[in-house]
């Protein structure tokens, strides 16, 4: 083999091992916080908990995955059961007495003054 194909072999490790190393110590500093914001929101009375918390997503982002959270508010009357996150949409579809989760476009979302999707008086182009 080359040396040079050697020295861009070796290179190339380094690079991926840095920023494997970079990922992971990134995802530890995201779930420390996490735990200290829990832990913030736990002094004043709020718990939050989740069934299995991970964080994922390598190696270009960060997901934070919470199965079934559970919110319990420090004023929330005793009879009533702790807050849950709302389960999400049906890949189907909706039934036709709740809402569509597809929001349509606002007819005062303004563009900058001048782009292909509006003409000089802000209206969008046919």
């Amino acid at each position: 083999m080359s040396r040079s194909f050697i020295v861009l072999a070796t290179l190339a490790a380094a690079v991926i091992a840095a920023w494997s190393g970079g990922w992971y110590w990134l995802s530890g500093e995201a779930d420390r916080r996490i735990d200290v914001v829990l832990d913030d929101l736990a002094g004043r009375g709020t718990t939050v908990t989740c069934a299995g918390r991970e964080i994922t997503g390598w190696p270009f982002r960060l997901e934070v995955d919470c199965r079934n959270p559970v919110v319990t508010l420090a004023d929330a009357p005793a009879s009533r059961p702790p807050a849950r996150s709302p389960a999400p949409p049906s890949a189907t579809g909706s039934s036709p007495s709740s809402p569509s989760p597809a929001r349509s476009p606002s007819p005062r979302r303004r563009h900058h003054r001048r782009c292909r999707l509006c003409g000089d008086a802000g209206q969008p182009a046919p």
